[in-house]
């Protein structure tokens, strides 16, 4: 196999696994799935570049097979780049899992659960934070107060496209208590 042989054969191995791969476009910007965590993070085409650089090393890829990477590069934006998807506003990254506010269950890590954000703390139906009821104890002695500010913290994940909500909020009280 000669050079030119072996160059387009990389490229088609590499463009089969951008197809693969849990890699998409999150607003044009290239993201890749991390399994570990359950989120996807975003990376640049130079870091592609860099580890194909680094993987055709450690197998072995000759030398002068190395000038083609900025081309396979290229191959693989084109395919990522098809691959558009939307942030799922309707799921919650924790620590143990994807908590799914549509179905109100909590689920495994799965690269369809489209996020780039997670919560570094499990959920758990029955989870008190203790440092939240602290605060709330500082801050909102009265238990109806409390409840009232929790509710409307919750509001933040209401999808508006399913349920119509109008709500006005003002808080008042003294100063240096997180109002603003």
């Amino acid at each position: 196999m000669n050079r030119a042989q072996r160059q387009d054969a990389i490229g088609r191995v590499m463009r089969d696994a951008a197809r693969k791969a849990p890699m998409l476009t999150i607003s044009g910007e290239p993201h890749v799935y991390v399994p570990d965590c359950g989120i996807y993070c975003r990376f640049t085409w130079n870091d592609l570049g860099d580890a194909l650089y680094d993987a055709m090393r450690e197998l072995g890829v000759k030398d002068g097979d190395f000038g083609k990477i900025d081309v396979i590069v290229k191959l693989m934006m084109r395919v990522v780049g098809t691959k558009e998807a939307v942030i799922d506003n309707s799921v919650v990254v924790m620590s143990n899992g994807v908590y799914d506010t549509n179905d109100h269950v909590l689920k495994p890590y799965d690269q369809r659960f489209v996020s780039v954000s997670r919560v570094d703390y499990p959920y758990g139906e029955r989870f008190v934070s203790e440092k939240w009821n602290v605060f709330l104890q500082q801050m909102l002695p009265n238990r109806d107060h409390q409840k009232l500010l929790q509710e409307v913290l919750a509001m933040a994940y209401i999808d508006r496209t399913k349920v119509k909500l109008e709500y006005l909020t003002i808080l008042k009280g003294s100063g240096s208590n997180g109002k603003s």
